[in-house]
């Protein structure tokens, strides 16, 4: 199990860097996307390796929920519906909108939830 969750924080890691990348780009629906898609698996890694065992899928909101439940670290549940709706958005190929100032608080909120996690 170590090593599938130690493959999916690398890819987490690779998302954000390539969410940064296209942030700084002008790619800000490109990148919501891929910031949503980072933390989606840091969130299922950091679980696995608490032990828990968790669905095949959750949406955000799921997966916020038992990380509050099991790991004791709370979320805001603005966070998690803007990253659902992200993903929702994703899955139905409909067009995202985002403008800069809001790509730039959704990475803050990404990095600060890492810290949280202990991810780096």
């Amino acid at each position: 199990m170590q090593e599938f969750t130690a493959n999916l924080y690398s890819r987490a890691k690779n998302f954000l860097e390539a969410a940064v990348y296209n942030m700084k780009g002008g790619y800000y629906d490109i990148s919501a996307i891929l910031f949503s898609r980072a933390v989606y698996l840091v969130l299922v890694a950091k679980l696995l390796d608490s032990g828990v065992e968790i669905p095949w899928y959750l949406d955000f909101a799921g997966l916020f929920r038992l990380l509050k439940k099991k790991l004791k670290i709370d979320v805001e549940s603005e966070f998690s519906e803007l990253l659902d709706a992200i993903r929702i958005h994703d899955c139905y190929s409909t067009p995202i909108e985002i403008n800069e100032d809001e790509i730039k608080e959704l990475n803050e909120k990404v990095k600060d939830l890492f810290v949280k996690l202990n991810v780096t």
